[in-house]
C-alpha cells in the first residue's frame, strides 16, 4: 500500500541494471495516475509498454496498487483497491534476465537513480507468477 504525495514512483528492477529499470510500479505525477512499465532491455532507448489507472488518486490516502505482468496473456494490469483498473495488451519480451535485488523506493534512469518516492510504502509483497483478480481484491481486503 502506498500514500501518493508529490512525485512519481517506487521501482523495481531485477537484476540492477546499468542504464534503467527492468520494470517501474509507481505513480506518474504528470498525468496523475499510478502506472506500471517495463523495458525490453537495458539501454536508455529500450522500448517502454506501459499502462496507467484509470483513477486519479486522493493525495494523503492509502491505497493497494498491484501491478501484474501476464506474458501468457499478452497484457499488463493495474489493480487499485483490489479493483482492475486498467489493462494494456503488449507483445513484451525482455531481453535481461530478471536476477538481481528487489529496489524499493528509486528507479533509474539513463544510469542514474531518479524518482524517489516521497511517501510511506508498506505492506510490499512480490509473486513470482501471475495473481488472479480474485487473489489480488483479497490481498487488497486485509
Amino acid at each position: 500500500m502506498c500514500s501518493p504525495t508529490r512525485s512519481p514512483t517506487w521501482s523495481t528492477a531485477p537484476p540492477w541494471p546499468s542504464r534503467t529499470a527492468g520494470f517501474q510500479l509507481g505513480f506518474d505525477k504528470e498525468q496523475q495516475r499510478w502506472t506500471l512499465g517495463m523495458r525490453a532491455a537495458d539501454t536508455d532507448t529500450a522500448a517502454l509498454v506501459r499502462t496507467r489507472s484509470d483513477a486519479i488518486p486522493n493525495p494523503l490516502e492509502w491505497t493497494h496498487v498491484a501491478g501484474v505482468y501476464d506474458a501468457l496473456a499478452g497484457e499488463l494490469r493495474i489493480y487499485i483497491n483490489g479493483q482492475l483498473s486498467t489493462t494494456t495488451i503488449t507483445s513484451h519480451a525482455s531481453a535481461w534476465n530478471a536476477t538481481g535485488p528487489l529496489q524499493l523506493g528509486r528507479t533509474k534512469t539513463a544510469g542514474a537513480f531518479t524518482g524517489y518516492w516521497p511517501g510511506a510504502v508498506d505492506d510490499v509483497r512480490t509473486y513470482d507468477g501471475v495473481l488472479s483478480a480474485e487473489q489480488i481484491a483479497q490481498l487488497a481486503a486485509h
